[in-house]
């Protein structure tokens, strides 16, 4: 399964799908915040993985302020008039967030439009292994060639580090006392939080150094067909005066989890199972999509909610390796992850950091 993220990410029905779950992302934030006004009005699935549930707890976490904001965001379309919430979701509209059915369960439930709808060539399309390009004065030359095979993964680690944390400007007039937080996934596992790193205070300029040691080792599947791997770290900073906020970290990976399991039921809704052939490529195409948008597809977390949840909160930087047969041991991948850390709304002085990471293939 080798595939590009401009290839998915372009794909007509593929964009649809990505609106799909963004407007049930919404649906699910809208509901937590009204289960956390009126819970006998928004009642919560019994569901302990259900969405809302993981976003009335994710909510739940921030401070009183700020959770006050979020119901305040939430309200704006929770309490729009039908024509409104028609607008912003379409045939989603008709989920009734009034009910202890899941969001999520009222979502997959919706017929899926035949136009929507993957067919098998499309789903090959989107993940077998592009041929190589081939100069046009060679073609005639290979063109009795043999079909090149898929190379085989084999199973091996790939250690991520983060090696210095930069303060390219405080959020607070003296020093920001700054706690790095890591969630990392393979996009096939429930996401990991790792435990929080103090790293102290921080003044313009600054830069210190955040562990020697890998923050987390990958473990490689070994997969004979080549398919290709990504793994992922979701970083954010913190301030260490929010007792709160603690839990935030935790509370995101449940949330991001959460999304992954959300999304595998949606992509099997437009996929079309017909020969044992095309039940093998709609298992490959789920995969995909979840390892994909796992990767590179939690906008509506990282752009809409994230900022929301807290003053002292930064925004989430997210970096990602795709691991296939081309990789060896000993390749070093160097990357860098931004943060803008808000000590308030009405503060001008934003916080700006970058950290340098590092992923290297150990074994």
């Amino acid at each position: 399964m080798t595939y590009t993220a401009n290839a998915v990410a372009t794909h007509p029905k593929i964009k649809a799908l990505k609106q799909k779950l963004e407007r049930t992302i919404n649906l699910a934030v809208e509901k937590a915040a009204g289960h956390l006004q009126h819970p006998e009005q928004y009642p919560l699935s019994s569901n302990p993985k259900s969405m809302e549930r993981a976003f009335y707890d994710l909510i739940a976490a921030a401070p009183k302020r700020t959770r006050n904001k979020i119901i305040d965001k939430a309200n704006l379309s929770l309490n729009a008039s039908t024509t409104k919430r028609k607008s912003l979701y379409g045939d989603l509209a008709t989920v009734n967030l009034k009910t202890s059915t899941a969001v999520l369960d009222q979502v997959a439930a919706l017929p899926v439009p035949e136009a929507l709808k993957m067919t098998p060539q499309e789903i090959e399309q989107l993940t077998k292994r592009p041929e190589p390009k081939i100069k046009a004065g060679l073609k005639k030359i290979v063109k009795a060639a043999a079909v090149p095979q898929p190379q085989a993964i084999a199973a091996g680690t790939v250690a991520f580090f983060v090696d210095t944390l930069t303060c390219g400007k405080t959020s607070e007039l003296g020093k920001d006392e700054i706690i790095l937080e890591t969630i990392v996934t393979n996009g096939l596992t429930e996401p990991q939080t790792l435990p929080p790193i103090d790293l102290g205070k921080f003044k313009k300029g600054d830069t210190k150094a955040v562990s020697s040691s890998p923050l987390f080792n990958f473990d490689i599947i070994e997969d004979s067909t080549g398919s290709v791997q990504n793994l992922t770290a979701m970083l954010f900073l913190r301030e260490k005066d929010v007792i709160s906020n603690v839990k935030l970290a935790r509370k995101l990976a449940i949330v991001i989890a959460v999304i992954g399991l959300a999304l595998a039921l949606l992509a099997f809704g437009i996929a079309i199972v017909g020969t044992l052939l095309a039940l093998t490529s709609q298992a490959l195409f789920i995969v995909m999509l979840v390892s994909f948008f796992t990767a590179l597809g939690l906008q509506p977390v990282a752009f809409h909610l994230i900022p929301l949840l807290a003053d002292d909160v930064s925004t989430l930087a997210n970096d990602s390796l795709v691991i296939d047969p081309t990789i060896q041991v000993g390749d070093v991948f160097n990357r860098s992850a931004s943060f803008d850390l808000l000590n308030s709304e009405a503060d001008l002085t934003k916080g700006k950091y970058t950290a340098a990471l590092r992923w290297v293939k150990t074994a």
